[in-house]
């Protein structure tokens, strides 16, 4: 295993780490919103208004910026090296700084204009917190773009752990409305929330810039060039990416659109399975795309096309091997999950079975949902943005047909069947255009790996399913240890299968990941592992 693979494995785990941290903490600030306001006009407004600048940020920084500014920026590492390229970093972040502040004003000015002439009370708090949220659109898509730099020189404990801060400060906001107006005022302290999410994005771009300064020696300055050469080329690299990150949020307008029609909580149920089939997505998927983009595009800049298929390969097989165990777990376990994280309250059994109907159409999706990501990636590292935008594209025109076909027979299983069916399609068709372009034969690659995963996983859910009949209980008259142990006990025994079955099939995913988490921590704290600092 080269040392670029290598490093991306251990980098992984240090970006799924974060993912995880910020996915629970953000689970826990669910919670407080909850308690605090449950879903009241506050509420609503909030998830609205802040709607706005996160929409930003899937348009101009995660998304586009991100896939189209990591491969400019390795081509000029590598062919003008570090100063170079970090001049050309700083001309392209001050230019999205001058456009996302541009953006930025013409909506606050839009949404001040339009306060005096609306009358009701909950319209009038929706434009008065979107206004004072759009600062923070133009602040995080900057800590993206610096993000995107950082992670270039395999800096990612920062670019995974600064999104704990806005959950921790929307908390202490919630925790603060709560404590000033204890006595059923809180939509009041709704207001708490702005200086909360401020103070997360102006502490997001100064940890960035901070860590670019210590670590890196880099220090930004605001050098904005619209005529520059690397300006001209994000332009021509984002325009397509933007259409796709478009398309991926009309998709998710139009699944809440259909559901809506179906009533019946059709729209909960879909939230609640997403909840926890995005779960594992974020983890690998992401996390890997993430990682795996610096190294792919640096070696598609040496024209080492052996090296992007090394890289590309190592992804999509680190991503399969971790989540392709949890999907059969999670078929297998599905319905004391979902029992388990929210039947409660007004979550009641047609709650639960409503939202299995959804989960369990959604779950095998998710190795493809999981791989689409880092296959796109590997257009990405090439410059090509073109091809996977114009495949998601055709793909939600399926996606659309299937649901106007299914959701009237299945309701929200069916919305979800579509989707996963859209993701399949998906994931062919990239893997086919993929070997055309290149004469890289990706699933070749990883084909024999498949096969033994797919083995080792299917021997983890009988085992799983053997465990979960054994604990079967009356979930209403179970107490709490019951119901942890219906769920606990079988992910452990299944996982402790899966592991055995692949090493004994011969996976090496498996080894590789025992030994960059150990290497890692034997770096951390080279003492407790018998080796001096800086040793392997």
């Amino acid at each position: 295993m080269s040392d670029d693979t290598r490093s991306h494995s251990r980098s992984m785990l240090v970006v799924s780490g974060g993912v995880l941290f910020s996915r629970v903490l953000g689970l826990a600030r669910d919670v407080l919103f909850a308690f605090v306001w449950g879903t009241g006009v506050a509420m609503d407004a909030f998830a609205f208004a802040f709607m706005v600048p996160n929409l930003f940020r899937a348009l101009f920084g995660e998304g586009a910026f991100t896939g189209a500014f990591v491969p400019v920026f390795s081509d000029k590492l590598e062919r003008e090296g570090k100063e170079a390229a970090w001049r050309a970093a700083c001309r392209v972040v001050s230019v999205l700084a001058v456009v996302l502040g541009a953006a930025t004003l013409l909506v606050m000015l839009g949404c001040l204009a339009a306060y005096p002439w609306v009358t009701q009370e909950y319209p009038r708090r929706i434009l008065l917190l979107t206004a004072l949220f759009m600062p923070y659109a133009p602040l995080i898509c900057l800590a993206v773009a610096l993000a995107g730099v950082l992670n270039t020189f395999h800096r990612f404990a920062v670019t995974s752990l600064t999104p704990l801060l806005l959950n921790l400060l929307l908390m202490a906001g919630s925790a603060a409305a709560w404590w000033w107006c204890p006595r059923g005022g809180a939509d009041r302290g709704v207001w708490l929330l702005v200086p909360a999410v401020l103070a997360a994005g102006v502490l997001h771009v100064g940890c960035h810039v901070w860590v670019a300064r210590r670590r890196e020696g880099l220090a930004f300055r605001f050098l904005p060039d619209f005529r520059a050469p690397e300006v001209r080329r994000m332009a021509v690299l984002m325009t397509p990416m933007l259409l796709g990150t478009g398309m991926i949020q009309f998709n998710a307008v139009l699944d809440r659109f259909w559901a809506a029609l179906l009533g019946g909580g059709a729209v909960s149920a879909l939230y609640y399975s997403q909840r926890i089939v995005y779960l594992p997505v974020g983890l690998f998927g992401v996390a890997s795309s993430v990682v795996a983009l610096p190294a792919m595009s640096r070696a598609w800049a040496r024209g080492d096309q052996e090296g992007l298929l090394e890289q590309l390969s190592h992804a999509l097989r680190k991503v399969l091997f971790l989540c392709l165990p949890m999907t059969v777990l999670m078929m297998v376990l599905a319905d004391p999950l979902v029992r388990l994280f929210f039947q409660r309250g007004s979550f009641t059994d047609a709650s639960v079975a409503a939202t299995l109907l959804a989960l369990m159409f959604y779950l095998p999706g998710i190795p493809f949902f999981s791989l689409v990501k880092p296959l796109a990636t590997g257009f990405y590292a090439r410059q090509d943005t073109r091809t996977p935008v114009r495949v998601a594209w055709v793909c939600l025109g399926l996606n659309l047909v299937l649901n106007l076909s299914l959701m009237w027979w299945l309701r929200q299983g069916g919305l979800a069947l579509s989707t996963t069916l859209a993701a399949v399609v998906n994931l062919v068709t990239l893997l086919v255009l993929f070997r055309r372009q290149t004469g890289l034969d990706v699933w070749g690659k990883i084909r024999p790996a498949v096969v033994r995963m797919a083995l080792a996983a299917a021997a983890a859910a009988a085992v799983a399913w053997m465990a979960r009949r054994w604990l079967s209980c009356d979930w209403a008259a179970a107490g709490l240890q019951h119901r942890v142990a219906v769920v606990a006990v079988p992910l452990v025994v299944g996982y402790a299968v899966y592991g055995v079955a692949a090493l004994a099939l011969g996976c090496g995913e498996g080894r590789e990941l025992i030994g960059d988490l150990t290497g890692k921590l034997a770096r951390r704290w080279p003492r407790i592992f018998g080796c001096r600092a800086g040793q392997p």
